[in-house]
């Protein structure tokens, strides 16, 4: 078999800086890179974690190659958290959040932050996440949070598929806020409440009390609003490239100061085809 004759950079994931849903990325955690122990930012600020210092309890066993919707992905188990230290990120309106999550175990009826960011006030955070689970891993309530204000969807099993899940979080304004679910529409709140202090987390929030159980995959943040389109882009199973977010082959080839020459975007494609018939 012949190998493409490119010098792998560890660090990221090729992304179309052309791309729309590439406006106003500020964070893009796509997976990690085979012998890394960090959660890589694909958004181009470098906003990595180190799973296995930053996090706690999170090694190299938690990490989920190739697993459903053939993403990369992180395991988080009670107790278990990934912070990005991001002062700034979310200091104003506007702003967006995007996850998948599954393999739910960890039972909570209180709000469970999947991914967002945290507040240094006792038990606040903004972003997305669950309420209780039911047996076999079934969720019971989705729920976005804006500090301690909680909006909830009640979630019937029909919603989720091996216990798969999209989420997405739209904070337009401090009275203007909206949940969606596999890509609609589900809740909505009007409730008066100032950002976070910024600093971003998956798995938990700043006083570690917003635990999460289960896996996340592709956790994404944005300074602006996701338009209803993206959403429903974003939460396609079948997107695997989010909607040309992400240049072919969804692996790391070299920094993501701009795109991919356009030059070699025939070569990745022919050594794609390669693999396909080896």
């Amino acid at each position: 078999m012949r190998r493409l004759g490119l010098r792998e950079r560890p660090d990221y994931f090729v992304l179309d800086r052309g791309a729309p849903l590439a406006t106003g990325l500020v964070f893009a955690g796509l997976g990690k890179f085979p012998g890394s122990s960090r959660y890589e930012d694909s958004s181009g600020y470098g906003r990595h974690a180190n799973a296995s210092t930053d996090g706690a309890g999170i090694d190299a066993t938690n990490w989920i190659y190739n697993g459903e919707l053939r993403r990369h992905g992180l395991r988080i188990v009670r107790n278990d958290w990934l912070p990005f230290g991001l002062n700034g990120i979310c200091a104003s309106y506007p702003f967006s959040f995007a996850a998948w999550g599954g393999y739910v175990t960890y039972n909570d009826t209180s709000f469970s932050l999947l991914f967002g960011a945290s507040d240094d006030t006792y038990a606040e955070c903004t972003g997305i996440g669950t309420r209780y689970v039911f047996s076999g891993g079934f969720l019971y309530y989705v729920a976005m949070c804006a500090l301690s204000d909680y909006t909830y969807y009640q979630v019937t099993q029909a919603f989720l598929q091996n216990g798969l899940f999209h989420l997405a979080g739209v904070f337009r304004s401090a009275t203007d806020r909206e949940l969606y679910l596999n890509g609609a529409s589900v809740a909505t709140d009007n409730t008066n409440k100032g950002p976070p202090d910024q600093n971003l987390r998956i798995g938990t929030d700043e006083d570690n009390l917003r635990d999460y159980g289960g896996d996340v995959y592709d956790p994404m943040a944005w300074n602006r609003v996701l338009f209803p389109s993206e959403i429903q882009q974003l939460a396609d199973p079948f997107n695997f490239m989010l909607s040309s977010l992400l240049l072919p082959p969804r692996r790391k080839l070299w920094a993501v100061s701009g795109a991919a020459p356009a030059s070699i975007i025939p070569r990745i494609m022919h050594h794609r085809r390669l693999m396909q018939v080896a």
